[in-house]
């Protein structure tokens, strides 16, 4: 199957697409308002003093294509004319500014210095788009600090809560957006013009701290040929660079249980300790006979987070002492039922015939069920049987963001940025000896050059590569497995080293579903090369898109067996008899599953936008994006074990 995307757009002005760039562009006209051709036009990157330099066409309009988001100083001269200076002009990500200049008549040392920012308003593209800039990113309170949460500034944005429909939660995020009624996991994430991504849910991986970036920006929906990839938004984020000054910052954010109360069906107060500190730095790069002003620039980034949560459960009811050893005489029943013989309960007699007195003969008692009950079943703390308690659950995270940039000159820009975040956390499955833990680490690496070869032709070349690490495994128990217990029909199908996913469901009592061992391994590697083309009225892009996605994956699931206990073999509709007695409603076990699958994702696509007149342009773009199946590299998306 192949896909072509064409657009068709009209707008008020050249509407020039790159993936986390912007654009300053305009017509040069004298005093009268006729247009100056061959007219040289700089701009200069206000923090780092990077120029880049243009000549206006024959129709006297300008443009530069590639420019990193920040602040810009505009200026021209013309022999005859005085010189043009326009000082404050603020880029966003995918902003495209209109700066238009007049010259007067005079000499060149004359200069007419004109102050202030364009518009951020862009009313030049049909592009529906937000761009949340720094001040935002700071200023407005974020529950742990986490960028992604800006996209609730976007009409049309919902968040997605855990358990729902289609909810598809990125697990090292805990959090996915829907927009525009679109699924989750159609939303495209760059980083830098590089994608960052679960390629294998489909969903946005861990992005840096607020203080490490730059802006983003949030395209909605009539983007160009250039955008594309999936059906949703595409969100463009930029790191920060380091400037001609040296500046850093420090900070920690405190968060406990001081004020907290306790919850009321919990016998104590859940425990809360947040510490979340880091810090940044970045300036020229300055070594023993180099400096790097007005040309080499780091920039570094360090954030942790240390989390101890509380997590509190008071609806786990358990066995009663008596019930521990097969004697139900004192434990109250529905109605009309008793602890039968599961022998003599079938379809037409669901009862059964009762064992004397609800008690169930010793031989009868299963000796797993009594093992497992005296190794995880807590004494009950509360009335009815039941059982409260507050576990601390711990999360750490630690990233760090590193960046170089180095200008070769007004013809050679290249960048550097490396990206890690590595993320550990505990979750409580049940009781206090049933927990797993997650740990997803991401590495995202971006190499950027652009280069003018000439002042009508810009080369943007971009190289990505992106690694994610998923471990969730169960944490070790006092017994290792079902195996151990007793249980003669119960192989365990992992290896020893891989702790088991207990899942046992008593009706009306205890019930566990732990965390799967899970291991995935994904690494995208991405090439995008955008050729930029001014010539005449038309502003051309020709580019690629190309990147292989590859994920090595290995899964335990269900590979400890999974008991539901009901009930109603023995009669009584209570859990707990059936458990004692050793008899399950199902029991499900599954082999240990491997796949190791990868894709090819190429795209090519040209933009044109043809400037018809000083109030027209035509917008014109077409896009291929081929569909390449998944290939598996060992043949094993799906496994039989015969006979079992």
């Amino acid at each position: 199957m192949k896909h072509i995307l064409v657009t068709f757009l009209l707008s008020a002005a050249c509407a020039w697409s790159q993936t986390t760039s912007a654009l300053i562009f305009g017509t040069v006209t004298d005093g009268s308002g006729a247009v100056l051709a061959g007219t040289t036009v700089r701009a200069v990157k206000t923090d780092t003093k990077v120029a880049s330099t243009v000549i206006s066409n024959g129709d006297g309009n300008y443009v530069f294509p590639g420019l990193a988001p920040g602040s810009y100083s505009v200026s021209c001269e013309q022999q005859g004319f005085r010189g043009f200076v326009r000082e404050g002009i603020v880029l966003e990500v995918n902003q495209r500014a209109r700066v238009d200049i007049t010259l007067q008549v005079g000499e060149v040392r004359e200069a007419v210095s004109v102050q202030g920012d364009i518009t951020s308003v862009d009313t030049f593209s049909s592009t529906v788009k937000e761009v949340v800039d720094p001040k935002r990113m700071v200023d407005l309170p974020l529950n742990g600090r986490r960028s992604l949460q800006l996209q609730n500034l976007l009409a049309g944005a919902v968040q997605t809560r855990p358990f729902q429909a289609a909810s598809l939660i990125a697990l090292n995020t805990d959090m996915s957006f829907s927009v525009n009624g679109a699924r989750p996991n159609a939303s495209s994430f760059f980083l830098d013009g590089g994608i960052n991504m679960d390629t294998y849910n489909n969903l946005a991986t861990a992005f840096p701290n607020p203080d490490a970036l730059q802006e983003f920006s949030i395209l909605q929906n009539s983007y160009s040929a250039v955008q594309g990839r999936n059906a949703g938004v595409v969100v463009n984020m930029v790191t920060k660079s380091g400037t001609n000054n040296l500046h850093g910052t420090l900070y920690e954010f405190l968060r406990n249980d001081k004020l907290n109360t306790r919850n009321f069906f919990s016998v104590g107060k859940p425990p809360l300790k947040k510490n979340q500190f880091g810090g940044t730095v970045g300036g020229p790069v300055l070594l023993p006979k180099y400096s790097g002003k007005d040309r080499t620039f780091f920039f570094f980034s360090y954030e942790a987070n240390r989390e101890r949560n509380g997590t509190t459960r008071s609806d786990i009811r358990l066995p009663s002492p008596l019930e521990r050893q097969g004697n139900f005489s004192a434990t109250v029943l529905p109605a009309g039922r008793a602890v039968a013989d599961p022998a003599t309960v079938t379809a037409a007699t669901p009862q059964g015939v009762p064992f004397p007195g609800n008690i169930i003969p010793a031989t009868r008692l299963d000796p797993t069920a009594q093992k497992f009950s005296q190794a995880f079943f807590p004494t009950a703390n509360l009335p009815g049987n039941f059982y409260s308690y507050n576990l601390s659950v711990p999360l750490v995270d630690d990233q760090f963001t590193m960046k170089i940039d180095h200008s070769f000159g007004t013809r050679n820009k290249a960048s550097l940025r490396w990206f890690f975040d590595d993320n550990r956390r505990l979750q409580n499955e049940a009781l206090e000896s049933f927990n797993s833990e997650f740990n997803w680490t991401t590495h995202n690496g971006t190499f950027n050059d652009t280069h003018l070869f000439s002042p009508n032709v810009v080369n943007n070349f971009t190289f990505t590569l992106n690694r994610n690490t998923f471990i969730r495994g169960p944490l070790a128990t006092k017994v290792s497995n079902w195996d151990a217990l007793g249980c003669v029909s119960c192989p365990y199908l992992a290896p020893s080293s891989v702790p088991p996913d207990w899942q046992v469901q008593i009706a009306n009592g205890f019930g566990v579903r732990v965390s799967t061992a899970f291991f995935s391994y994904m690494q995208n590697y991405q090439v995008v090369d955008n050729l930029s083309i001014t010539k005449g009225n038309h502003l051309m892009t020709l580019g690629a898109d190309v990147a292989k996605v590859r994920r090595n994956g290995r899964e335990f699931f269900q590979v400890s067996p999974t008991f539901v206990f009901d009930g109603l073999r023995s009669g009584a509709a209570y859990g707990y008899a059936d458990f004692f007695l050793g008899v399950p409603r199902s029991v499900f076990q599954n082999s240990p599953l491997r796949s190791n699958p990868h894709k090819w994702t190429p795209f090519v696509y040209f933009q044109d936008d043809w400037k018809i007149s000083r109030k027209l342009t035509l917008n014109l773009g077409i896009r291929w994006e081929p569909f390449f199946p998944v290939v598996e590299e060992r043949d094993e998306l799906s496994a039989i074990r015969p006979g079992q």
